[in-house]
């Protein structure tokens, strides 16, 4: 595994030229992604700016998307770019078409669906690739043997789209055309990946970045929006869009929630043994499917605890644990990313990996009998709940 680093501020620069040259020289690109806002929406703004260069984009989507993405996919539907779901029909793109392939906001190929089939072809037929990303520790990679990368120190992967194309429009033309470059789509694309990576600014690790293009592309959707009340015009409507929950949903999360076992305001949500696809709601509510509330139970229990939560739980069609901590947003002294150390310790040669940013990280491990995976999340928990009373401690004296 090749870890993932930051470039510097030449190698973005030269990199970006490299981009550029594929960009205008090739007709046809693939972007393949782990599918949450960010990656979507910075992949969403680049095929944006592509299909107006009268390039042909496509995304790979077998999965599908939240339903609070609908006017995202709307945008991909009204512009002509190609969702292709059928893992079948996307080997033949990449013999036939020989796109260039384009994986933006993925921190490790084992997030990737289909990665053997796909980047066995990649291989193959010799494919260009190019990364975009802003996850950096735990496994995080570089994805292909000699991509182009574009790697970041920013709050979300839309920032580092913004840059580019803002490098972009200052190479064709001195005077940058915004028209061209930042139409109200490609706006409202990566305003969706910043608003939902920084929850609308709660988690900010380099503010300078944040303040620099939530300011610019908030004014700017403002500004190019007109017409129907129901059209979203602000930052704030695009955060409230990606995190709206029925009340079904509300009340299911809020149930679960309280299941939170707090030690010094760490909690841990065991989660029970639920399938994947289980609808939690007695009704069979397809927006209550485990995996759709699986992000908002992760965001709610440091909330509900105080200062960090632990959501841990069993994905029954990768056979895997999955142990999510975030900050809550208050709480800013510890980096969540020093957790792999105790989770290693614990699980031994179980431990598959992860990592994230410092207010938010993902684990894996592999599975094995629920009873030790249990006795040996509450020990991560005890031995966080320790350190957090230690950091509290010595805040206040």
């Amino acid at each position: 595994m090749n870890p993932k680093l930051e470039i510097n501020d030449a190698d973005f620069l030269k990199n970006s030229i490299k981009i550029m040259n594929e960009l205008n020289n090739n007709n046809t690109f693939l972007f393949y992604f782990n599918h949450d806002p960010d990656a979507i929406g910075s992949s969403l703004a680049l095929a944006l700016f592509l299909q107006h260069q009268k390039k042909e984009s496509i995304i790979y989507l077998p999965g599908g998307t939240e339903s609070t993405l609908d006017f995202i996919l709307d945008i991909v539907e009204y512009n002509h770019i190609i969702i292709e779901k059928d893992i079948n029909k996307a080997e033949e793109i990449l013999r036939n078409k020989k796109p260039v392939i384009i994986t933006t906001d993925t921190a490790t190929h084992l997030l990737l669906p289909n990665f053997d089939i796909i980047n066995k072809l990649i291989i193959e037929e010799k494919l260009i690739t190019i990364e975009i990303d802003h996850h950096f520790g735990g496994d995080s990679e570089n994805v292909y043997n000699d991509s182009i990368t574009l790697f970041k120190n920013t709050n979300s992967t839309c920032e580092i789209i913004a840059e580019f194309l803002e490098f972009i429009g200052k190479e064709e033309n001195e005077n940058l055309d915004n028209d061209i470059i930042f139409p109200r789509n490609i706006v409202l694309s990566l305003l969706v990946g910043i608003c939902f990576d920084t929850q609308l600014g709660k988690f900010v690790n380099n503010k300078k970045v944040y303040n620099k293009w939530f300011d610019f592309l908030s004014e700017r959707l403002e500004w190019l929006t007109w017409g129907s009340p129901k059209i979203i015009r602000s930052a704030m409507q695009v955060f409230e869009a990606i995190n709206k929950i029925s009340r079904n949903k509300r009340k299911i999360i809020s149930d679960i929630v309280k299941n939170t076992k707090i030690i010094n305001k760490v909690g841990l949500l065991m989660i029970p043994p639920y399938e994947k696809y289980q609808s939690l709601d007695k009704n069979g509510d397809p927006t209550c499917i485990l995996a759709k509330i699986i992000p908002d139970l992760a965001n709610k229990v440091p909330e509900y605890s105080g200062t960090i939560g632990i959501t841990a739980f069993f994905d029954t069609v990768l056979l895997t644990y999955f142990i999510k901590v975030r900050r809550s947003y208050k709480f800013k002294k510890y980096d969540l990313r020093n957790c792999e150390t105790s989770l290693k310790n614990l699980f031994g040669d179980k431990y598959l990996g992860g990592g994230g940013h410092e207010g938010a990280t993902s684990f894996r491990v592999s599975e094995m009998d629920r009873s030790d995976f249990i006795k040996k999340i509450k020990l991560f928990h005890n031995n966080l709940a320790k350190i957090v009373e230690e950091v509290l401690f010595n805040t206040t004296s």
